[in-house]
């Protein structure tokens, strides 16, 4: 680095590595606050260039997306900014961080944009004031809404290693980062693929998309659906809410698993995070038991869609009254019964169900009056299984992205504050 600067082990850092610097942020480049271009002059907008907010700023490492798209007029009266410029809210959400992708972009005024020189990697740059994000809140001027201004932001000291060094932390998290976005793509390749064949299956059934011009479909008051499927109504399948029993009462002395409707990861059908509880603690809603192949379906908001498909290994345990449990009988298959509750055919009744305005809920009557298609049992076997083979491949990519997030966090912490060094081939 070309000017001394002093260590200071008196800060909140703790030890940092002897050759690394406590640098002022703004000494690190030209620091650039945001501007918008006035949007009373048409011909600023509507153009090929990003115009970012701290809306467009995620965990990714560059910009994709844009709050307006400006012109070539709308660019030169903004700030202009070089790709690889490093940007940081500091308006509202203090340090949300990425970096510009395009050779030429611009962001609004609760951006403040640092213009790296040479001897600071933009990359390392970045990921060090993600990892500082909660010390950068500390420098915000609290009012209605946090503000870190230009001349605070500047004044900011972080560590700093050598050049080299900084390059080499910055290309093992870079790798990790690409590798947690291309698992990301994967996920939402699939989830799109999973959202077009149950489009496909609950309209022609498990036919491949070149013979499904050839189903006979008839007219049904939940649209058309192949010519020998018949509707029914959920209560008509299944038992709804079959069993219940209170906890506290029964068996006070034993726990229990309890799955709330924040237990379930909305779209997924996930169980995430049931809680064990003892019977004497139970909730006055923890009232329903659960068996293994039941559907349950959460009735508070449901266009949420927090549904989910009793596995085992909570058999015979309780979830809370907030949802409606369905137990299939010989007529539905429950994986079928799982599927279609996710469809556009049970959500747009759903919808025009709901009551309420902040919390708006169906009731188990409104559950039990919902249609839904009944093919064949093996067609409806086809059709889950075919689903289930998507929603594993989903369940094996997310798994694979929470364990690269856990590897880059740890990485993260430890390789911007020197407690792991990196071979920087200097």
């Amino acid at each position: 680095m070309d000017r001394p600067y002093t260590n200071s082990h008196e800060n909140s850092f703790g030890n940092i590595p002897d050759n690394w610097e406590l640098v002022p942020i703004g000494d690190i480049g030209e620091v650039i606050t945001g501007r918008t271009p006035s949007t009373k002059v048409n011909s600023y907008y509507g153009g090929p260039y990003k115009l970012i907010s701290p809306a467009n700023l995620s965990k990714n490492v560059y910009v994709d997306s844009a709050h307006r798209w400006i012109t070539e007029d709308g660019l030169e009266a903004t700030r202009v900014l070089p790709k690889d410029t490093v940007l940081v809210s500091c308006i509202g959400y203090i340090g949300k961080t990425g970096l510009t992708k395009d050779e030429r972009s611009a962001t609004n005024q609760q951006i403040n944009a640092i213009i790296c020189n040479r001897q600071f990697d933009p990359h390392f740059v970045l990921f060090q004031l993600r990892h500082l994000q909660d010390y950068l809140e500390k420098f915000a001027r609290v009012t209605t809404v946090p503000i870190l201004n230009k001349t605070n932001f500047e004044s900011i000291k972080i560590p700093i290693p050598p050049l080299p060094e900084q390059r080499a932390i910055a290309q093992v998290l870079s790798t990790v980062r690409k590798a947690i976005d291309a698992t990301e793509q994967v996920i939402a390749a699939a989830s799109e693929l999973k959202r077009s064949m149950m489009k496909h299956l609950f309209s022609y059934g498990p036919v491949s998309v070149d013979e499904a011009e050839k189903v006979l479909l008839k007219e049904t008051e939940i649209g058309d659906v192949p010519e020998e499927w018949e509707i029914s109504k959920i209560d008509d399948v299944c038992s709804v809410n079959a069993k219940n029993r209170d906890p506290s009462s029964d068996q006070p002395e034993k726990e229990f698993v309890y799955i709330d409707i924040s237990s379930i990861e909305s779209e997924t059908g996930r169980i995430l995070s049931p809680s064990v509880i003892l019977g004497k603690e139970a909730p006055s809603r923890a009232r329903r038991v659960v068996h293994t192949d039941d559907v349950i379906l959460s009735t508070v908001r449901p266009y949420l869609k927090s549904f989910a498909i009793i596995p085992d290994e909570y058999d015979s345990q309780i979830c809370s009254t907030g949802f409606a449990v369905l137990t299939n009988e010989k007529l539905a298959s429950a994986k079928y019964i799982y599927y279609v509750s996710f469809s556009s055919i049970v959500g747009k009744q759903f919808r025009k169900r709901m009551k309420g305005a902040n919390y708006p809920a169906i009731n188990i009557g409104d559950v039990k009056e919902t249609k839904i298609p009944i093919p064949s049992k093996q067609e409806q076997e086809t059709i889950g299984n075919n689903l289930s083979l998507i929603d594993k491949k989903i369940n094996v990519e997310i798994q694979r992205k929470t364990a690269l997030e856990f590897l880059f966090n740890g990485l993260l912490q430890n390789l911007m504050t020197g407690n792991m060094r990196v071979d920087s081939g200097s």
